[in-house]
């Protein structure tokens, strides 16, 4: 796998048609790994590391390689090595947040969710689907 682009903070590679792995490096911030996944009409991050400046080198990283700007960030669960890059996320790109339903309590989430510019989608332990293609900010439980 090809390294496709440079950050202090992760090394990003191609794993799949569309798939990218954002593998963080020792010596960095991100702290944890990530993902990108192009659905064709937009990105979707998976997690948004620990920093700020990690998130936002891949979203720089993502744009790259897909040519699309970030739409959505998924997070997995609330430690802040997954979601301490929303909020820089959502300033630069107004991205929308989507994170388990179990954890819509977390500070680490809610601090984003107290903000009413913030859009922030919560579902518990279920696949995603879009059901509004056009404006892209709908989902809904797909079990």
């Amino acid at each position: 796998m090809k390294n496709l682009t440079v950050s202090e903070h992760f090394q990003f590679e191609a794993i799949g048609d569309g798939v990218y792995a954002a593998f963080a490096k020792s010596t960095g911030k991100a702290v944890s790994n990530a993902g990108v996944i192009d659905l064709g009409d937009r990105v979707v991050i998976f997690d948004s590391f620990l920093a700020p400046t990690a998130a936002l080198d891949l979203a720089k990283a993502s744009e790259a390689a897909t040519g699309k700007p970030v739409r959505f960030v998924v997070n997995s669960h609330h430690h802040l090595d997954h979601v301490e890059g929303n909020a820089a996320l959502k300033a630069k790109f107004g991205v929308s947040i989507i994170g388990p339903k179990a954890e819509a309590a977390v500070p680490a989430l809610l601090k984003l969710g107290n903000d009413k510019d913030y859009l922030i989608r919560l579902y518990a332990r279920a696949a995603l689907k879009v059901i509004s293609p056009s404006t892209a900010t709908r989902f809904e439980n797909s079990t």
